[in-house]
């Protein structure tokens, strides 16, 4: 296991470096010059080369790239050209706990829904529970994000009036540590302002969780030992979950582990609608604003954590699976 284990760490690391080469390819390609930007229309051409040189954006691509990547293996991002040179780590540590608790509760949501419903069409396969939910799995995966953010904003915000339209509210460990202290206003106000993004986000995972359960639920259901559990007089339900589901399990963790990543992806376009102040917010301005630094950190950043997830879904494999061994 921990030659397996240092094996992927080291993948890691390539696929680290592959990300941040093609990000400050893409960067460089893109029209526009942060220099220019950031001094305005009314700047000389002397003012930005000047200040170019001050940037270090004079200096050769591969000068460039070397030094971003030294600095990066000391966890050294950067400094922000817009935003009064501030460092990118710290920046993204500040946004980066409003991105984990919208991708979290998220994930929690697309696992609670997509599992349970999942689990019933597979077991009541061609009922009307089954039919309903791949009706409305069809129609969730045909679904743009963005489209669902605004008619969730249009129906709950303008015109119920039940959730706030954007912003986020108290951070949800400060809103349980006032409820445990016997506040429980906080964490009604951290819940209000995280239901609709949170949902937004989840719908694509509830879609391929739930096809995915069905589909490994049906294979495992007619498997020899489901057979004989069943005739040895155990309960369905016993039968179900602790039988079926835990050997059906397994690629439904892979659809886990990669939607997990993806979520922080789609936490992009979520912080656009909803004004969420995480990570995607941060990125989005920065894009605007050609703030490289943020960008290619952000980006680094995002490879990591999805990196991780993935490396801990395959460990996850070997506990849930005692057949599974990595050599």
């Amino acid at each position: 296991m921990l030659g397996y284990v240092a094996r992927r760490l080291a993948q890691m690391i390539v696929v680290l470096l592959g990300i941040s080469v093609l990000v400050f390819a893409l960067l460089h390609l893109v029209p526009g010059d942060p220099a220019a930007i950031l001094l305005g229309q009314q700047a000389t051409a002397q003012d930005i080369v000047r200040l170019r040189h001050v940037m270090g954006l004079d200096r050769p691509l591969w000068d460039q790239f070397v030094r971003y990547v030294t600095r990066a293996a000391r966890g050294d991002l950067g400094t922000s050209i817009f935003l009064g040179g501030q460092p990118v780590t710290a920046l993204i540590a500040t946004r980066l706990p409003a991105t984990a608790e919208l991708a979290l509760t998220a994930m929690a949501c697309a696992v609670a829904i997509g599992v349970p419903v999942g689990v019933v069409s597979a077991v009541r396969q061609y009922s009307v529970i089954d039919i309903v939910g791949m009706a409305v799995t069809q129609v969730g995966i045909s679904m743009p994000v963005f489209w669902l953010g605004m008619l969730l904003i249009l129906v709950f915000s303008l015109e119920l009036r039940w959730l706030p339209t954007f912003g986020r509210g108290a951070p949800l460990t400060a809103a349980f540590a006032a409820l445990l202290a016997g506040r429980g206003a906080p964490l009604l106000d951290s819940a209000r302002h995280l239901a609709m993004p949170a949902m937004t986000l989840a719908l694509s995972a509830v879609v391929l969780i739930t096809r995915m359960v069905r589909s490994a639920m049906l294979e495992v259901l007619g498997q020899d030992y489901v057979r004989t559990a069943r005739s040895k007089g155990l309960s369905a339900r016993a039968v179900t979950y602790r039988h079926a589901l835990r050997n059906a399990v397994l690629p439904v963790l892979t659809i886990v582990g990669l939607q997990a990543g993806a979520l922080l992806g789609g936490a992009v376009v979520t912080a656009t609608i909803f004004g969420w102040p995480g990570v995607g917010q941060l990125l989005i301005n920065a894009i605007g604003q050609r703030d490289f630094p943020i960008i290619q950190g952000t980006a680094l950043v995002t490879a990591l954590v999805f990196s991780g997830i993935n490396l801990a879904v395959d460990i996850a494999y070997a506990w849930l699976d005692p057949r599974i061994r990595y050599g």
